[in-house]
Order: C-alpha cells, then structure tokens, then sequence
C-alpha cells in the first residue's frame, strides 16, 4: 500500500486508478482508489465511491440508500468582499 500511495499519478493518463490487490489473508481482496483532486472534490468521489461499491444489481436510485448531497451555491464577489471585510479588526 505504501508503494502505492507514494507513486505519483501519471499526468498523461486519466487522473485516476484503481489497484485490485489480491493474495491477502482469509482470501480477501482489497480495492485501492487514487483520484486526483482536480478530478473531484471530496464529495464528488464520495457519491463515485458509493456508486461503485453499491451491492444492489438496481443501482443507488432504486434501492434508496442513498441520498445525494446539494452543496451551497458559489458565493458571490460581493459577498466574498462582504465577508472578508466583516472580519477585519
């Protein structure tokens, strides 16, 4: 796992991989997920992740377990200004 993590990606290909890692105790085997975060956020490959791991043969929607995450609108420049003006001393 070690070698894994600290191999960089390899910018001319996909900002992603996925290591199937087999061989380990009690026959078991081990998914690893590399994505770059230009690649998604961290809810974004949170929703991915569920996605893919999903057990159900229907997918998320029909099984209803899982809920999708709404973030807040991007702040406006006004509002940015607003708020960092309010914290001044």
């Amino acid at each position: 796992m070690a070698q894994i993590a600290s191999q960089p990606l390899d910018r001319q290909r996909p900002l992603w991989e996925l290591w199937v890692i087999e061989g380990l105790a009690e026959g078991r085997v081990a998914l690893v997920f590399k994505i770059h975060h230009a690649v998604a956020d961290g809810v974004s490959a949170i929703q991915l992740l569920l996605q893919l791991l999903d057990p159900s043969p229907e997918g998320p929607e029909a099984c209803g377990s899982h809920e999708r995450v709404r973030s807040d609108p991007a702040p406006t420049g006004r509002a940015l200004l607003a708020h960092a003006l309010s914290r001044l001393p």
